[in-house]
Order: C-alpha cells, then structure tokens, then sequence
C-alpha cells in the first residue's frame, strides 16, 4: 500500500486509475471511461473484466454488466455486491472521491484486503457511478501472487484487519455505513479462501488479529460479537474463530 500511496500523491490528474503489472488493458479503456465519467458527470466508472490465465491464454470466464447507465446508490450496490468484485484495477476514479483514501499510511502492511479499503471510502464519496458494459480489463491469474499464495489463516487475518480498518476510516458523514460494511464482510468471510479447521492455524497471524481488535476498540467493540455471528461456515469454524478471539482478550 505505501508504493500505491506513494503515487498516488505525486500524481497531479482529475482522475486516478490503477492497473495491475501483470495485466492488459484494451487501448480504448482510459479514453472510454474518461469520456463516460465527464458525460455522466460521475464520480466513478466501472467496467467489465476478463480472466488471462497464467500463460497469458484466454479463460473462459469473465464478468461484464448488461448495458451502459448511470447509478446514484453506489455503496449500497458495492456492498451488496453487484458491481463485480471490489478490484481497483476495473474502475477510474475521480481524484476527490479517492485520494484520501488511496494516499494515506494505514501504519500497517495491508497484503489483502487493500482494494476492499479503498473501494468503501470511494463508494462512500461518490454522488454516482457510471456503469460500461464493456469488457476492457484483462485480469491475468497468478496463483503465485500474494492473494493466490496465501494461506487461509493469513486471508482471514488480512481481511479481518481490512474490515477493522474500513470502520476505522470511513467517512463518518455516511448514513447507513457500518450496515455497508457488515453487509459486505459478512458474506466475504465465508468464502472458502477464509475458511480454517482449526484456531491453531490463526497463532502465527496472532498480532494481526489483535492489531484488528485493538482499532475495534477504538471505533466499534460490539462488531466484534457481529462478527461471530456472521461467521457461520461449514465444520464449525465460526466455533474455531469465536475460541481464538476468546484467546485474545485473555
């Protein structure tokens, strides 16, 4: 996160847009979003996204909206996940609506979870959003890179401090915020990347978690039994987290 805020900040522009090193963008992307972002005078455009695999080869798969428009209830589309994934590689973003959050030093390292950060505090800031149905990001998939080599213990913990953080930064002029937020989490926590058999698997992230628990002590103490609830998996592992944080507070 310190190298994206570090440009961030030396970058002069109206708007920002970030592109990941491994990945294509069709030539038209930038000029395209631009052009809709001034016509629609939107604070953020969205377009769809296609999947390289790790030879560079086409993947089947891939993820596109049905038609152009404009949207005005853009963080509750985000949280309730209708707009793709929280990727910051498939949008452009107007300079208002993101330097804040994209700039600034959280203090800690950030392995995932970051996009999901900077997303919320856009989404938060953005008075609408322009949708493109075109396909103009090719995402490459690289099971070596620091999403795909992650453990799921050290998924949940980075995103566990991702939700903390989201709380933490904010913008408190938001209505409906924490809602937003625990919408979203909630259904991210149980994806099978963050699921853990046992509380032994969390020691090593230990410090992270408590990072996390420290910041809800600040802002929120009680999301911490919303979470518990939230984390419903398969085999009981909501019993497994539930036992870790009782750990914690010991």
């Amino acid at each position: 996160m310190v190298a994206r805020a570090t440009g961030v900040r030396l970058c002069g522009g109206e708007f920002i847009g970030f592109v990941d090193a491994d990945d294509l963008v069709e030539p038209s992307m930038f000029s395209r979003m631009v052009c809709q972002l001034q016509a629609d005078n939107s604070d953020i455009a969205i377009c769809g996204v296609s999947y390289l695999l790790e030879n560079g080869a086409q993947a089947k798969k891939h993820f596109r909206f049905k038609k152009d428009c404009v949207i005005e209830n853009g963080l509750a589309q985000f949280a309730g996940r209708n707009l793709g994934s929280a990727y910051l590689c498939n949008k452009l973003y107007r300079r208002r609506v993101i330097f804040d959050a994209s700039s600034f030093n959280i203090g800690v390292r950030l392995d995932l979870g970051e996009d999901i950060l900077i997303n919320f505090c856009a989404f938060a800031r953005a008075q609408s959003v322009s949708i493109l149905a075109e396909v103009l990001y090719k995402y490459r998939q690289n099971p070596n890179g620091s999403t795909g080599a992650a453990s799921n213990a050290e998924a949940f913990a980075n995103l566990f401090l991702a939700y903390c953080l989201c709380l933490k930064y904010l913008p408190k002029s938001a209505t409906d915020l924490v809602e937003y937020v625990d919408m979203y989490f909630s259904v991210q926590f149980n994806f099978r990347c963050y699921q853990i058999a046992s509380a032994s698997e969390l020691e090593p992230h230990r410090e992270r978690i408590a990072t996390g628990l420290r910041l809800l002590s600040d802002v929120r103490p009680e999301a911490v039994l919303c979470l518990m609830t939230a984390l419903k998996r398969r085999g009981g592992a909501d019993v497994v987290v539930g036992d870790f944080f009782r750990k914690v507070f010991r």
